[in-house]
């Protein structure tokens, strides 16, 4: 007889022995995540980049382009119209301010000048002519008060001494009437020749003072057609280099009052003008230190002004140098460097990763000492280019995996 089997028992066994495979199957599951997953942090792995915390200076630096341009230079304009006769400097050579570049003639200039000069002739005859007239005429006045004050003086004498007579009843009243009236009119006649000659002399220094004016008149416009002639001659104006001539300046070619025949720098006073980015001017400010790269060489500089406008999205920055510029360096040459906006010492560095957006909190993998990878997340106190600086969750020395963990998380 077949002994039967307990049934319980056989189920019993079946489920626990299902319930192993499901373990050891997650277990297998486990270990296989892990290890793909670590494997994708191996240094050997060429798609990931690895680069390592730091301790330093923390600096914000704006990338600048653009040209030196001399800060002392003028415009080279011609004050008088004329022929070019003579092109005595070219552009590149060195002047002195009072150095002739170029020679103008113009006929009318010099007529000009000549008409002056007989008109300053007339008016200083004109002058002398008055001056005479004015003496002869208060000499005369002079001795006519001269010859009246005389007369009443006589006069009165005369009046004096027949009024004693009177008295002695020499002479009668009617007799002393009349040299009364004599003198009176001896006074009339002082008086009458002084008031001519104090007016005579009021209306000559008023026709001196017109005499006079002419003549200054004359002889300013003798000078500003010599001055006008001396314009001919074109001066710089200004110690300095020629920079460059007009395409108009030539032998025989006419050129208006007013034209600008070139232009003259001061090769010494080299300054950079800069572009920056419109996001980048706005922490660009007077007094920045800026490095920029002249033909290789870096020279140190310093921001001096901000251009209060923009002009296709960049705006233009200023800079004086604040060391001798290396050889070759000259106006319009092309240069680059870069402008320090932020400097703070002994800071906490993080390499910037590319995926890295101002104002975000830094999300980056990390190694541990233990050499696991952990994601760490920390806020950021400030973005340069290259580094972002920190103040906890990490230690000088520690990895980081530069590629966006979005993109590889598992």
């Amino acid at each position: 007889m077949e002994i039967p089997k307990d049934a319980p028992s056989l189920r019993k066994w079946t489920l626990l022995g299902g319930i192993g495979a499901v373990l050891v199957l997650a277990v297998v599951i486990v270990v296989s995540l892990r290890s793909s997953f670590g494997a994708i942090f191996h240094e050997k792995n060429d798609a990931l980049v690895f680069k390592t915390v730091v301790r330093g200076d923390f600096v914000e630096q704006v990338p600048a382009y653009g040209t030196l341009k001399s800060d002392v230079r003028r415009s080279v304009v011609s004050k008088v119209s004329g022929t070019v006769t003579q092109i005595i400097k070219l552009a590149g050579e060195p002047v002195k301010k009072d150095d002739v570049i170029v020679v103008l003639t113009n006929p009318q200039l010099n007529q000009e000048v000549r008409k002056a000069e007989l008109s300053l002739k007339d008016a200083e005859a004109a002058l002398q002519q008055t001056k005479a007239e004015i003496a002869d005429n208060h000499l005369e006045l002079q001795n006519t008060y001269v010859i009246n004050q005389s007369d009443a003086k006589a006069q009165l004498a005369q009046l004096t001494a027949r009024e004693k007579l009177a008295k002695l009843n020499i002479i009668s009243k009617l007799e002393l009437m009349q040299y009364q009236a004599t003198y009176d009119k001896a006074v009339l006649a002082e008086k009458l020749a002084k008031k001519r000659l104090d007016a005579a002399a009021s209306a000559e220094q008023a026709k001196l003072a017109s005499a006079a004016i002419k003549a200054q008149s004359a002889q300013q416009a003798l000078d500003n057609a010599k001055l006008n002639e001396s314009y001919l001659a074109i001066r710089p104006g200004l110690n300095g280099r020629i920079q460059s001539l007009a395409t108009n300046v030539e032998l025989g070619t006419w050129i208006e009052q007013g034209t600008s025949l070139g232009i003259v720098a001061d090769p010494d006073s080299l300054i950079a003008q800069l572009q920056v980015s419109t996001s980048d001017a706005a922490k660009v400010k007077a007094g920045d230190s800026a490095l920029i790269n002249i033909n290789g060489s870096q020279v140190s500089a310093l921001v001096t002004r901000v251009a209060p406008n923009a002009s296709n999205g960049q705006v233009q920055v200023d800079v004086r140098f604040d060391e001798p510029l290396p050889g070759g360096a000259r106006s319009d040459m092309d240069v680059r460097g870069t402008i320090t906006t932020y400097k703070m010492q002994d800071q906490l560095l993080v390499p910037r990763p590319p995926y890295y957006r101002d104002g975000d909190e830094l999300a980056i993998y990390k190694q541990k000492p233990s050499g696991e990878w952990v994601l760490a997340r920390v806020p950021v106190n400030r973005a340069s280019r290259d580094f972002l600086s920190v103040s906890k969750g990490f230690a000088v020395g520690d990895k980081v995996v530069m590629n966006n963990p979005k993109d590889w998380q598992p």
